[in-house]
């Protein structure tokens, strides 16, 4: 092979500027795809901004909604307080006329002459019975006062208190209303970025393939078929066109399933899931290296394989495989043997593709299979 090379090599050196250009169109392929690869990571990067601050944003909405509930609650109590101050005043308001009127008697009688008082009284019991009578009412009187007193003050001191509370809150919902719109504007920002970003990642994917096509073009030309390897496959120019991981019926696609609910929160199923008869075993959907082997909790014994440009797969479900990290597998390559009973689904093989870390739609990628594709 490397003589193969080295003459191959002899002859682009020495040969025409066609096969010079495969080179050149090589090295083009290598750097708009390293350029591709970059901008991928940007958008990655976007989608993981985007989703912190969609977090953020339930966080606040969460919040917003404790303060509201705190404040509503603080209103039923102020009323509560208030009604209570209204009727002590209404009690104190209707007390108030026949306390003035005993109290102007006690002053009156504390007014009057001794020499006056002992000349109109039958006697000293009845005067010594008089001023006590006075005495006590003026003491229950003054008492019941101070009791009114005290209890508005409370209930008034409680309702300011309250009030600084209800105001305190207001502040607080002003303050989070004034980050929430922050925040809204920057995942807007953020939002539009992703949509240019996607828009120049699609243009420079095309410009990519159209390098690919015209490097394919001159290795035809120069029937030098070896060199097709300096514009080795990518994953991402097989979309569409992957075979899928079994041919079994998918008893579980991609997206939100009713079945699947936790607290009544409707669950998003990152794959599909592929019904198994006993007899089949999945296959690799391409070409990789196995970045993971190993048990998972709730899927078994899972395979995941590395198809370069940070697309991967995985395969769960599997009850043995020989597969360790690092080994390469081909295309169609059986990776294990199936057995792992699903808790909701029963057995059968739980398969994803992901882009970075972010789940893919597996029916944008495989072929249209029509045995697979039936139950969906």
């Amino acid at each position: 092979m490397k003589i193969f090379f080295i003459a191959v090599l002899l002859f682009v050196s020495v040969n025409s500027f066609a096969e010079e250009d495969l080179f050149d169109i090589a090295a083009r392929y290598t750097k708009q795809k390293t350029q591709v690869v970059d901008l991928e990571e940007k958008r990655r990067k976007t989608l993981a901004d985007i989703y912190s601050i969609e977090r953020r944003t339930n966080k606040i909405v969460l919040k917003k909604g404790e303060l509201d509930r705190d404040r509503l609650k603080l209103d039923v109590e102020m009323k509560k307080i208030s009604k209570k101050i209204v009727s002590l005043q209404d009690n104190l308001y209707e007390m108030t006329p026949t306390l003035i009127e005993r109290l102007s008697v006690v002053e009156q009688m504390n007014n009057l002459p001794w020499f006056y008082t002992i000349l109109t009284s039958s006697d000293l019991s009845e005067l010594d019975q008089l001023f006590k009578s006075a005495k006590n009412i003026n003491e229950k009187q003054a008492e019941l006062i101070f009791q009114f007193l005290k209890m508005m003050t409370l209930l008034n001191d409680k309702k300011l208190e309250l009030e600084n509370t209800a105001k305190e809150i207001l502040a607080v919902k002003k303050e989070i209303e004034h980050k929430e719109k922050q925040i809204e504007d920057n995942q807007l920002q953020k939002k539009k970025f992703l949509t240019s970003l996607e828009k120049v990642i699609k243009s420079e994917r095309t410009k990519l393939k159209k390098i690919k096509g015209e490097g394919q073009k001159k290795i035809v030309e120069s029937n030098l078929q070896e060199l097709s390897l300096l514009f080795g496959t990518d994953f991402f120019d097989q979309k569409g066109k992957i075979p899928h991981p079994m041919n079994s019926a998918i008893i579980q696609g991609y997206g939100l399933n009713e079945s699947l609910k936790e607290d009544y929160v409707q669950l998003l199923h990152k794959g599909f899931f592929y019904s198994f008869d006993g007899q089949e075993r999945p296959r690799s959907i391409a070409d990789g290296r196995v970045c993971f082997s190993g048990l998972v909790k709730g899927f078994g014994r899972v395979v995941v394989i590395d198809h370069g440009g940070r697309y991967y797969s995985t395969y769960g479900g599997l009850i043995e495989t020989s597969l360790k990290k690092n080994d390469i597998v081909k295309s169609k390559q059986e990776l294990g043997t199936l057995g792992y009973e699903n808790l909701l689904l029963g057995r059968g093989l739980y398969f994803e593709i992901r882009h970075f870390s972010q789940p893919q739609n597996p029916a944008n990628w495989l072929k249209k299979s029509a045995d697979s594709l039936a139950t969906l």
